[in-house]
C-alpha cells in the first residue's frame, strides 16, 4: 500500500528579522477532502465510479475556488468551480495497477492544497466458458437437432448477467435461444448443415471481458447401411487347439458405432469386435472344435442396419516331426561326418505316408520319407565351412503340415595375416608398434584375434606379448622379431612374423638456462647450464656466448670484461655429441639497467616566508656509469611553480601552502624521481591593534544589567601579507567570567547590559587576526556600577539569564527545579522558557513540544507556556549549546546527544535546511539511545520539510533537510515530516525515514 494520504496546506508565511518584531498578513490556504473514499476502499477494475469532494478557505467563497482531479498522476477533471457549497465530483473508470486519486484546489492568491487517496483496484478477472456437449466424436445428422451445453462463470458477476453467444463457421451465430441456469449450466439445440464444423462459444462479462471455448465436429447426411467382408483365414485347415485369427474389413459413416460379432454354425457365437479408424476388424480364437466350420461376421449400426460375410474353416491335427541328429547349435571340424536322423509321427495316417520335404540351407535338400518305423536317417560328409542350417516339413493326407528344423556349424582355420613393425627404422626412444597390413580372415566370417609373442636377438621374451613393445625394453643394435597368430577361438591358423633392428638415439638438451646473482648488469658473472639426456650413453655438453657480438667459450663468463651496455644481449648456445648425432640449442638474456639514485633532497633555508628565496638540494650518481640528467621542480601544495636549484617566492606561494621540491635523474632509459619533504610558508603576524572603554551612558559610570559596555579600536593593526585583519575582543567579567567575541571587523565590540553587565571593573582585551593566527593583545578597563547580578537571575524579565544552564550554574536554580524562566541570551529582549533542571543534572532550555503538526524554528519562537502540551514554543535560536534532548511525553522515555568536538554552538550558526555537516561535529547518544553509534544534527526549516531539529544516525553520508541518503535503518529523532506525505508523525528512538505513528515529544538544548 502507499503513504497515509493526508491533507497539504500550501502557504506563504512571513519570516520576520531576528533583531524586530513585525506583524505580517498571511493568506489563509484553503483546505481540500475526499469525501466519497477512504484509503484502501475496493474498487473494480473497468467500473466507472464517480469520486466526489469538498473544498473550503475561511477568507474566500467557494466559487471563488478552482478545483482539479487527477488520477494515477494524470489530470482527468480539469480545473473547474466547485458548488457554491465546496462540493466538487468528477467520474472516472479504475485500471488496474494504478490506485491514486488526488483532489487539488487553489484560491484566487495562489494558496493551495491537496488531499490523495489510494484505492485498492481490484483486476476484473475473466469469464470462463467450457463446451461439455457435443464431443468431437459424437456421430451427428444435419437433420437431426444437436444439442449444444456448457458451463459459464466470472469471478464478479452471476451467469445471467452474462451474455452468451454460440457460433458456427459454417452456420454463423446459432440464434436459438440459450438457457441459463444460477448454477452456470447452459444450453440450446439447433439444426446444423452437413459437414465438418468448428463451434464456438463465447461469454463476455459487464466489464467487457470475454472468454471462448472452441471444438470442432462432423454433421453428416442421412444414415447407410455399414459393408463389411472376411478377408483372412479363406477356406483354410487349421491345427486344433491353434489359435487362429480372423480378420475383416467394416465401413460405415459412424465406425465406433457399430456392433461386430463373429458366430460359427457349429459352436455358436466366437467373440466380438472393435474397428479401428480405417474399418478394420479381428478375432482370435482357439476354442473351435475338430469340425468343418461356416464362420460369419456380422456388423449393426447404430441405426440397426447390418451386413454380414462368411468363411470356412476346417480344423483337425498336424502330423508330428522332430530331428533326433544334429542338436542344435553342434560345431563340426572341416570334414567330419554328420548324421542326419528325424522322427516322424500321425494320429491318421502311416509314418511312410507322410511327405518330407528337406531343405539345407533354404535351398531343396532331399525327398527321403521315413520307414514304418518313423525314422528317416543318412550321413553327410564335405560340407562347406561355415553355419548350416537344415530344415524339414511333414504334410499328411489332409494338407496338414508340421515343421522343424536345425543350425550347426563346420569350423575353418583363419588365414595368415600381412604384418609389419613400426617405426621401421626404430631409435632406443621409440616405442615398436605391431601394424597389420592385412588382417587374417576366417573361412565360416568368424571374428579373429590373434595370439603375440616378441623374441629379442632370437629369444622370446616372457611377458611380453601384447602389440607393443615399450622403449624402456630396447638397446642399440637389438634384433627384435615378432610372432602373430591368427584364432577364431577354436582352431589356430599358421603365424606371421617381423624383426628390426633399434638404430641409434640423438642426444635431447633437456633444459638450458643462464643463471646469475639476481638481474643480469653489464659487471654480472652469469652462467650457461644445460641438462642432457641420451638412452645410448653419456653425453657431456659444451658451451659457446656472443656478447653483443663479441664471442667466447665455457660454461661462465664475467661481463665486466666485455664492452656492453644496458639493453645489449647476451646469449649462450650449447651442443651435445654423442659420435653419431649432434644438436645444439641457445639461450638469451637481455642487460639490464640500473636506475639512477637520487638521494639527500631537501629545502634550505627551513623557515620560509611569502618573500624568501628557496634552495633544493640534491646528490645523484649511476651503478651502470651512464651519464644522468637531473630536473629540479618546485610545487606548492601539489601544483609545479616552477623550475631550478634556486626559486624567489614572492607571488608563488602565500603563508600556509607546502613547498616541495622534486628531483628527476634521466639516465636515458629510466627516471629516478625524488621529493623533498614539504616545508609550510609561515605567516607573518599583524601588528598589535590600540583599544579603550566606553558605554551607553554618557553621563557616566555604567550601572549593572542596564547600560550596554563599548570595546573600541583606535589604532588599527595591518598585515605585511596583504591578509584581510578582523579582531578578536574578550571581556573578563569582576567574577572571572570570560566572554569572547571572535573575528569581528571592529572597530567597536559591544558588550549587552543583558548580559549581563554586573558591577565591577570589567576588562576588554582585543587581538588582531589574520585568519591564521594573532598578533600580541591590548586592553582596557571599564567599571560597572550596582544593578542586577551580571549573569542575572532569571526570576523576572529585569533581571533574565542567558539560558537554563547558565541560570542552573550560577546558582539560582537547584536540579529538579524545573519551570518557566526569564532569559535573553543574545541582548534583544528577555523572554520566558521552560527549564527541565532534572535531567542529566539539568539546565535544559526546552524549545517546543510537539505531536502532530510541524515546527518552524525561525517563525515559531513566541513563547506559548503549556510546556509538555503540543504547541508549546519558546525561541531557542541564539542560546549556545552543545547538548540536545528528546523527551517522549507518552512513556515518559529520554535521549539526549553529547557533542563530540564540545565546541557550542546555536541553531542560528548551525544555518536552516543545510546538511548534517553544518553543525561540525557528530554526537554521541545518551539514554534511550545509548550505545547506537554517531548522530548527526540538522535544523531543518522549509515549505515541506519542517521537522525542527533533527537528530539521526551518520551512515557516512551527511544528510539534507530534503534528502535523508535513503537511512531506513538508523533511528531518527524528528517532529511532523512533511504534513501528509511520506514522512508523517513524530520518529523517537525509531526509525523515521518512513510514516510512523504521532507522539508528543519536546525538544531541549544546552
Amino acid at each position: 500500500m502507499k503513504a497515509i494520504p493526508s491533507i497539504v496546506l500550501l502557504t506563504l508565511v512571513g519570516t520576520a528579522c531576528r533583531s524586530e518584531k513585525s506583524v505580517t498578513t498571511v493568506n489563509a490556504a484553503p483546505s481540500a477532502l475526499i469525501s466519497s473514499h477512504q484509503n484502501g476502499d475496493d474498487v473494480l477494475e473497468g467500473i466507472s465510479i464517480q469520486v466526489f469532494g469538498q473544498v473550503t478557505d475561511s477568507n474566500h467563497l467557494a466559487e471563488l475556488l478552482e478545483t482539479s482531479w487527477y488520477y494515477d498522476g494524470v489530470e482527468i477533471c480539469g480545473w473547474a468551480p466547485p458548488d457554491s457549497s465546496g462540493g466538487i465530483t468528477c467520474d472516472f473508470t479504475p485500471e488496474y495497477g494504478k490506485d491514486t486519486i488526488r483532489l487539488e484546489v487553489r484560491d484566487p492568491e495562489g494558496s493551495g492544497a491537496l488531499h490523495t487517496v489510494d484505492l485498492n483496484v481490484i483486476e476484473n478477472e475473466i469469464p470462463t466458458a467450457t463446451i461439455q456437449s457435443p464431443s468431437s466424436s459424437d456421430l451427428l445428422y444435419a437433420d437431426q437437432k444437436v444439442l449444444l451445453e456448457g458451463t459459464i462463470s466470472d469471478a464478479e458477476d452471476s451467469p445471467e448477467d452474462l451474455t452468451v453467444i454460440w457460433k458456427s463457421d459454417i452456420d454463423g451465430e446459432i440464434t436459438a435461444e440459450t438457457n441459463i441456469t444460477s448454477a452456470g449450466n447452459i444450453s440450446t439445440a439447433e439444426y446444423l448443415s452437413v459437414g465438418q464444423h468448428i463451434i464456438q462459444l463465447l461469454v463476455t462479462d459487464t466489464a467487457g471481458n470475454t472468454a471462448a471455448d472452441t471444438i470442432n465436429i462432423q454433421v453428416n447426411e442421412a444414415n447407410d447401411a455399414p459393408t463389411c467382408g472376411i478377408l483372412s483365414p479363406n477356406n483354410s485347415v487349421s491345427v486344433f487347439g491353434d489359435e487362429i485369427l480372423f480378420t475383416g474389413e467394416v465401413n460405415d459413416t459412424d465406425l465406433s458405432g457399430l456392433i461386430i460379432t463373429w458366430t460359427s454354425d457349429k459352436d455358436g457365437e466366437l467373440g466380438t469386435s472393435t474397428p479401428n479408424s480405417t474399418g478394420e476388424v479381428s478375432l482370435s480364437t482357439a476354442t473351435l472344435s475338430a469340425n468343418e466350420h461356416v464362420v460369419t461376421l456380422r456388423a449393426v449400426d447404430n441405426g440397426n442396419q447390418e451386413c454380414t460375410d462368411s468363411v470356412i474353416v476346417h480344423v483337425g491335427t498336424p502330423p508330428a516331426i522332430s530331428i533326433v541328429s544334429p542338436s542344435n547349435n553342434t560345431e563340426f571340424i572341416e570334414g567330419d561326418n554328420i548324421t542326419f536322423e528325424v522322427l516322424v509321427s500321425d494320429n491318421q495316417d502311416a509314418p511312410e505316408d507322410i511327405d518330407l520335404n528337406w531343405s539345407l540351407d533354404w535351398q531343396p535338400y532331399t525327398t527321403m520319407s521315413a520307414d514304418s518305423t518313423g525314422v528317416a536317417e543318412f550321413i553327410e560328409s564335405g560340407l562347406s565351412p561355415g553355419s548350416h542350417t537344415l530344415s524339414i516339413v511333414a504334410t499328411d493326407s489332409d494338407g496338414m503340415t508340421d515343421t522343424t528344423q536345425v543350425a550347426f556349424s563346420i569350423n575353418g582355420s583363419p588365414s595368415t595375416p600381412v604384418i609389419s613393425i613400426l617405426p621401421n627404422a626404430p631409435s632406443t626412444n621409440d616405442t615398436l608398434n605391431l601394424s597389420i597390413t592385412q588382417p587374417s580372415i576366417d573361412p565360416e566370417g568368424l571374428s579373429v584375434s590373434y595370439d603375440y609373442q616378441w623374441s629379442k636377438n632370437g629369444v622370446p621374451q616372457p611377458g611380453e606379448t601384447s602389440s607393443t613393445l615399450s622403449s624402456n625394453l630396447t638397446s642399440k643394435n637389438d634384433l627384435w622379431t615378432i610372432e602373430v597368430t591368427p584364432t577364431d577361438g577354436t582352431t589356430f591358423g599358421t603365424p606371421a612374423t617381423a624383426n628390426v633392428t633399434i638404430q641409434n638415439a640423438a642426444p635431447t638438451i633437456d633444459s638450458l638456462s643462464i643463471a646469475s646473482n639476481g638481474s643480469v648488469y653489464n659487471n654480472s658473472v652469469i652462467t650457461c647450464t644445460a641438462t642432457v639426456s641420451d638412452p645410448d650413453e653419456t653425453v657431456v655438453p659444451t658451451y659457446s656466448w656472443n656478447i653483443g657480438g663479441q664471442t667466447a667459450t665455457g660454461s661462465s663468463i664475467n661481463l665486466s670484461n666485455y664492452s656492453i651496455s644496458s639493453g645489449d644481449t647476451v646469449s649462450c648456445t650449447a651442443t651435445a655429441n654423442d659420435g653419431t648425432d649432434t644438436v645444439t640449442q641457445s639461450v638469451s638474456e637481455t642487460i639490464s639497467n640500473r636506475a639512477p639514485i637520487v638521494s639527500g633532497v631537501s629545502i634550505s633555508p627551513t623557515l620560509l616566508y611569502s618573500n624568501s628565496t628557496a634552495n633544493c638540494n640534491h646528490q645523484s650518481q649511476d651503478a651502470d656509469g651512464d651519464t644522468v640528467t637531473n630536473t629540479v621542480t618546485w610545487l606548492v601544495n601539489g601544483q609545479s611553480i616552477g623550475s631550478g636549484v634556486a626559486l624567489t617566492l614572492t607571488g608563488l606561494a602565500f603563508p600556509g601552502d607546502a613547498l616541495t621540491c622534486s628531483v628527476s635523474s634521466d639516465d636515458g632509459m629510466v627516471i629516478t624521481t625524488e621529493t623533498s619533504t614539504g616545508i609550510s610558508i609561515t605567516n607573518s603576524l599583524p601588528t598589535t591593534p590600540s583599544v579603550t572603554l566606553s558605554s551607553s551612558n554618557s553621563n557616566g559610570n555604567p550601572a549593572a544589567e542596564q547600560h550596554d559596555l563599548y570595546c573600541s579600536i583606535f589604532v588599527s593593526s595591518y598585515d605585511i601579507d596583504g591578509d584581510s585583519i578582523t579582531y578578536n575582543f574578550n571581556w573578563s567579567a569582576p567574577n572571572g567570567q570570560s566572554i569572547t567575541h571572535s573575528n569581528q571587523v571592529g572597530p567597536v565590540d559591544t558588550l549587552s547590559a543583558n548580559t549581563p553587565t554586573t558591577e565591577g571593573l570589567w576588562v576588554c582585551s582585543a587581538e588582531a587576526t589574520d585568519g591564521i593566527g594573532v598578533s600580541p593583545s591590548s586592553s582596557g578597563t571599564i567599571y560597572v556600577e550596582s544593578g542586577c547580578p551580571p549573569e542575572g537571575t532569571g526570576t523576572d524579565s529585569t533581571c533574565p539569564s542567558s539560558d537554563c544552564l547558565s541560570i542552573l550554574e550560577d546558582g539560582h536554580a537547584n536540579v529538579g527545579d524545573d519551570g518557566a524562566y526569564w532569559i535573553d541570551p543574545d541582548g534583544t529582549g528577555a523572554y520566558q522558557a521552560y527549564c527541565d533542571m532534572t535531567t542529566d543534572n539539568g539546565g535544559w532550555t526546552m524549545c517546543y513540544t510537539e505531536n502532530a503538526n510541524m515546527v518552524h524554528l525561525q517563525t515559531d519562537t513566541t513563547y506559548t507556556g503549556g510546556y509538555g502540551q503540543a504547541g508549546y514554543r519558546t525561541d531557542c535560536r541564539e542560546i549556545a549549546f552543545t547538548d540536545v534532548l528528546y523527551i517522549n511525553h507518552d512513556n515518559g522515555q529520554k535521549a539526549w546527544f553529547y557533542a563530540q568536538s564540545n565546541t557550542p554552538m546555536t541553531i542560528d550558526n548551525i544555518g536552516y535546511n543545510g546538511n548534517g555537516a553544518n553543525a561540525g561535529t557528530l554526537f554521541t547518544p545518551n539514554g534511550v539511545a545509548a550505545n547506537t553509534g554517531n548522530y548527526q544534527l540538522m535544523a531543518c526549516d522549509q515549505n515541506w520539510m519542517w521537522v525542527g531539529l533533527m537528530m539521526s544516525g551518520y551512515t557516512g553520508c551527511y544528510k539534507q533537510c530534503g534528502n535523508w541518503c535513503g537511512d531506513t535503518s538508523t533511528r531518527y529523532f524528528r517532529t511532523d515530516g512533511d504534513d501528509g506525505g511520506t514522512y508523517n508523525g513524530v520518529a523517537f528512538n525509531q526509525n523515521g525515514h518512513t510514516n510512523v505513528s504521532y507522539k508528543t515529544m519536546s525538544v531541549g538544548i544546552r
